[in-house]
């Protein structure tokens, strides 16, 4: 008796027994999702069991005393097997295992367990067991609700001294309170530095948790959240809380002027480790308008006032200063350039910025506790400050100019180049050599983009010193076909003991992706440091899937070490039954497998 279960579990048995309410038993019998070929009767996976239960009324298939082979090799037994029939999305119940052996951990399996709690929420339990530790338990829950979700994950193992458990903790979530207003939360707690690394839950050398309550409207943003730093570095370095922080933003367009109207209102605290509390409370107001000229001239101006007031911990002893005034006026002047022929579209487009900001004595007595990231790049060509926040502003009188030249055709090619530089009426000392900002005139910055029949694309961005010396250059190279992909990456930054890089850095990223066949799938990743002839870190990966099986092979190895992410060489194998369950049947079909 042959027989198709969901038009996806194939079933062969000496005898079958069909009954009223629809549930079938297969006696002596054998089932697969695998296509089955007279000329290849063994398929990549099968069940050999004394009996097959088909409970159809509860969507259910039973397996008495099943033997699982794999080529025709068995490779499992158990007296009792119970699995969900085909088509069904979330069942109580063992999922298929992981096995993994790396240089840290040594060899081992993960069991992962489902549990089905209701229509909103499941648990998924895992238990780690290597040669190299002892058991770590994993658990993952999550539930929706009608106006939010949220996703709580942990995992725990005895610890050295067996006195208490290390592992970590996470917490994500979020829900709509109105109808313009979202609250969200992401909160992580870790044991130790290296626990993250070690069992390869996260990359990361810092952890951030945070709760915030957001509000959108259509003229407006309000955010108020607090953010906790967990830092994982080798280094001592304090790690501020952030609690409050307070932002809004508000706009409107004025028709009798003819500009846009806008105000900002931002508290922020900042907690150090002996609880001091430092406070800023800014407040901004800026002006937009636009003019288009004859010949298509365009001129914008823009007006930004500013206002701080600081309450801080200096010396033991508390201080309050002020910005009373912070103005900063901007005009920008454009005049693009069109040729239109018949198949082809060039745009010159020449652009003038003149900037002005006084040099207020409270600039240099203010700590920059904002983002010291600042770099000349196209994003911050044309930026009134280019340091980030408001603790420091960009003072004197300057002018940001840049030309962009495009080309489109109808046809497959496309490309853009852009030129910039910024010129100042005094020298600056306030940016660092590194940033390309410093002194009289900037680095100068060139661009471009390069596009192929959306096939080839290359992205290339250098920074360059006054001798047309080298200082950062950034380029992406990216080739996509149907059968295989390629993208590269190679960036290099100048030494800045500014930025702690004593010496020059310079990275290469590759990575491959090929479709060997129609089953079969690699992907490869690279990370190299050039300057000290060292890999980062590297992967393999191995997919194979058909309509009955999807099988994953992986290799990685991080060569650098650090306490939070320790040297490690791993690999994994994980396998699914497709056509199990809610797992859909692939399209890659394995048009029978021969096996001999």
């Amino acid at each position: 008796a042959s027989a198709l279960i969901e038009k996806k579990f194939y079933v062969q048995s000496k005898k079958m027994k069909r009954f009223d309410n629809g549930n079938s038993i297969f006696y002596s019998s054998v089932g697969t999702t695998c296509e089955v070929c007279p000329s290849s009767p063994v398929p990549m996976w099968q069940i050999k069991s004394e009996k097959i239960i088909h409970a159809r009324d509860k969507q259910q298939l039973h397996f008495r005393n099943a033997r699982m082979e794999f080529l025709g090799v068995p490779i499992f037994y158990t007296p009792y097997l119970r699995v969900p029939e085909p088509g069904i999305k979330r069942a109580t119940g063992l999922l298929t295992p992981k096995i993994l052996t790396s240089n840290l951990l040594g060899v081992g399996v993960k069991q992962p367990f489902y549990v089905n709690v209701n229509n909103s929420s499941d648990i998924t339990l895992s238990i780690l067991k290597t040669t190299k530790t002892k058991f770590l338990l994993e658990t993952d829950y999550r539930k929706y609700f009608n106006n939010g979700k949220i996703f709580i994950s942990g995992a725990a193992k005895p610890s050295q001294n067996n006195s208490i458990l290390d592992g970590y903790f996470q917490v994500i979530g979020g829900a709509r309170i109105l109808d313009d207003s979202i609250l969200r939360y992401d909160a992580t707690a870790v044991s130790d530095s290296g626990f993250l690394g070690k069992f390869g839950y996260s990359d990361t050398d810092r952890l951030t948790s945070t709760i915030a309550l957001t509000k959108q409207m259509n003229s407006g943003f309000s955010e108020l959240s607090s953010t906790y730093f967990t830092s994982l570095r080798d280094n001592n370095q304090e790690e501020f809380s952030i609690a409050p922080n307070l932002y809004s933003r508000s706009f409107k367009y004025n028709k009798t002027l003819n500009m846009f109207l806008g105000t900002e209102v931002s508290l922020i605290g900042l907690t150090k480790r002996n609880l001091e509390n430092d406070l800023r409370l800014n407040a901004s107001f800026d002006a937009e308008k636009k003019w288009r000229l004859m010949n298509g001239l365009q001129l914008k101006s823009t007006t930004k006032l500013s206002s701080t007031a600081y309450k801080i911990h200096t010396g033991g002893r508390k201080e309050t200063l002020f910005k009373y005034l912070n103005p900063t006026q901007g005009i920008e002047l454009t005049f693009p350039l069109y040729r239109e022929t018949n198949n082809q579209l060039d745009m010159i487009k020449p652009t003038f910025q003149l900037v002005y900001s006084p040099n207020l004595k409270m600039n240099d007595e203010i700590l920059n506790t904002d983002s010291q990231q600042v770099k000349l790049d196209q994003s911050s060509l044309f930026s009134l400050n280019r340091f980030s926040g408001v603790d420091k502003q960009e003072y004197g009188l300057r002018l940001n100019s840049g030309v962009e030249y495009s080309m489109e055709k109808n046809g497959p090619l496309s490309y853009d180049l852009a030129l910039g530089q910024v010129f100042r009426k005094n020298p600056s000392s306030q940016f660092s050599e590194g940033s390309g900002l410093s002194g009289l005139k900037s680095d100068i910055l060139i661009s471009g983009n390069f596009e192929y029949k959306s096939v080839f694309q290359v992205h290339g961005q250098q920074l360059y010193d006054q001798k047309f010396n080298l200082k950062q250059a950034e380029t992406m190279l990216s080739y996509v076909k149907p059968t295989r992909s390629i993208s590269s990456g190679l960036i290099f930054f100048e030494a800045d003991p500014t930025k702690n890089r004593p010496n020059n850095l310079t990275e290469l990223t590759f990575g491959l992706d090929s479709k060997l066949n129609k089953n079969l799938i690699s992907h490869f990743n690279l990370r190299r440091n050039i300057n000290q002839n060292e890999n980062i870190n590297a992967s393999l990966k191995f997919s194979y899937e058909n309509e009955c099986a999807k099988i994953n092979l992986s290799f990685k190895k991080r060569f650098t070490e650090t306490n939070s992410l320790p040297a490690d060489t791993s690999i994994e194998l994980t396998f699914d039954l497709n056509g199990m369950g809610d797992k859909q049947n692939s399209l890659r079909k394995s048009n029978c497998l021969i096996y001999n």
